[in-house]
């Protein structure tokens, strides 16, 4: 059991592994992202982002009601202080990606230029967001 409770150690201490299904919280959006590496020396994390999230109101998700997602899986990857992002729980991450699959479908229908170039600016917006909210965790 030695494992399971290193594991468990390190998800409670908040560790982002290669391949976690990241989030990053800025106000009323939510970018979920799978981490591809994290680069220690320089507190990085190498980020893909996968969808941006509006939040409820009252942040209580109903698992009947479809998610206010945007599909960024066409967008550029980041490279963001790891301090930003936090491990999405499983009850977090399984809507957003059952949702993203089933825009999969949708995706076909469209070029995928199109979807790139209306993710791209939505990506670029919340990222200067961020940056500007969070100016001091990027200048280390």
């Amino acid at each position: 059991m030695p494992s399971l409770l290193a594991a468990m150690s390190e998800f409670q201490d908040g560790q982002i592994q290669d391949g976690q299904i990241i989030y990053l919280q800025h106000e009323t959006m939510r970018l979920y992202a799978e981490s591809i590496q994290i680069i220690k020396s320089r507190q990085l994390c190498w980020a893909r982002p996968l969808a941006l999230m509006q939040l409820p109101e009252n942040l209580d998700i109903d698992p009947c009601k479809p998610l206010i997602l945007d599909d960024l899986r066409q967008g550029s990857d980041l490279l963001l202080p790891i301090s930003l992002f936090h491990i999405a729980l499983d009850v977090d991450a399984i809507p957003v990606l059952t949702q993203l699959n089933a825009l999969k479908g949708d995706l076909s229908a469209e070029p995928l230029e199109n979807n790139r170039q209306l993710s791209l600016p939505l990506l670029q917006n919340f990222v200067h967001q961020v940056w500007q909210a969070h100016s001091e965790q990027f200048s280390r």
